[in-house]
């Protein structure tokens, strides 16, 4: 994984390549390390490889494949409805936390 992690982007956007990442997708599922790594080179990039042909597969996948812990998914879901929604949850929940 520490191999590709710094291209993991670009293979997602391959034709080819991208069968890795779907692959470390699944690995991903026993192990939380490699969750965690691949929540941090998939953040903040979701929007952009969502609109891609062959990226788009990959973030199907992320997101509704099961294959990461649902908070994870969640925090990747979010990106896709943009900065100003995910910035209004936050405000959401601080109000929620203090009216418990």
């Amino acid at each position: 994984m520490e191999e590709c992690a710094s291209s993991l982007i670009e293979l997602s956007r391959s034709q080819y390549a991208h069968f890795v990442v779907v692959k470390l997708l699944e690995a991903s599922s026993r192990s939380p390390k490699l969750q965690q790594k691949l929540f941090k080179a998939f953040q903040g990039k979701m929007a952009t490889l969502a609109v891609h042909s062959v990226a788009a597969r990959v973030v199907e996948l992320a997101l509704c494949g099961g294959l990461l812990k649902p908070s994870l998914s969640a925090s990747l879901r979010l990106e896709l409805y943009g900065k100003e929604f995910s910035v209004f949850m936050d405000e959401v929940e601080k109000v929620r936390v203090r009216t418990r």
